[in-house]
């Protein structure tokens, strides 16, 4: 098939990833996005508006993770999922499934709008 070819092969221990270079690849790539389109939000609401906004939504991210890691420490949940559980029941955890997945797709449209425009 397709993955014959692979030079390392597919099983090879120099092509496992570990979960710190995950997340890295994760923030180093929120972080570009968020620093390529900013001035373009900004320009686009003016700068008292726009620095209104950027401040208003550190303190929401802010004051949200915040109450995250208060319900994990309470309940004693690792994800997302098990802190949906533990405080709504099962019908919140698979939303919360929902929504993350609906999140990273909508991330992935945004990139490629994003490489479109540059």
């Amino acid at each position: 098939g397709v993955y014959l070819n692979l030079t390392p092969s597919l099983h090879c221990t120099s092509r496992k990833g570990s979960r710190s270079s995950a997340v890295t690849s994760l923030v180093a790539t929120m972080v570009g996005g968020g620093v390529l389109s900013l001035p373009y939000a900004l320009s686009r609401a003016g700068i008292l508006l726009g620095l209104f906004y950027l401040f208003l939504s550190g303190i929401l991210s802010a004051f949200s993770i915040r109450l995250l890691f208060s319900c994990a420490r309470r309940s004693g949940a690792t994800t997302y999922e098990e802190v949906a559980l533990k405080a709504f029941g099962a019908p919140a955890k698979y939303f919360t499934i929902m929504l993350v997945v609906l999140l990273t797709f909508l991330a992935m449209v945004a990139y490629m709008i994003l490489a479109r425009d540059l």
